[in-house]
């Protein structure tokens, strides 16, 4: 399938998305959003159901990766005030 490179683009930003959330750099995946998000304001004119499609895959990935990175760090959050409060008790 021959993509247009708006697509293309989107789909890029995507893959650097999921990358930067791999890695676990935040400061790095606040740009890049929000350049995912431009790109796709400029689809918004496009009316091809197979690349809609195909970025619509895309894009449930990279949330379901958004969401588990969410669990994780809520859940290392936690561990570190549990830990906290634990040492506070052992202390006193």
């Amino acid at each position: 399938m021959v993509e247009l490179p708006e697509v293309q683009q989107s789909l890029d930003l995507l893959d650097k998305i999921q990358q930067t959330i791999a890695v676990e750099d935040f400061v790095t995946l606040l740009p890049i959003v929000e350049a995912y998000s431009q790109s796709i304001m400029q689809l918004e004119q496009i009316e091809n159901d197979a690349l809609i499609k195909q970025l619509l895959a895309a894009q449930e990935s990279v949330e379901t990766s958004l969401q588990q990175l969410q669990r994780d760090v809520k859940t290392r959050i936690d561990q570190a005030t549990q830990d906290k409060v634990n040492h506070a008790y052992q202390s006193a």
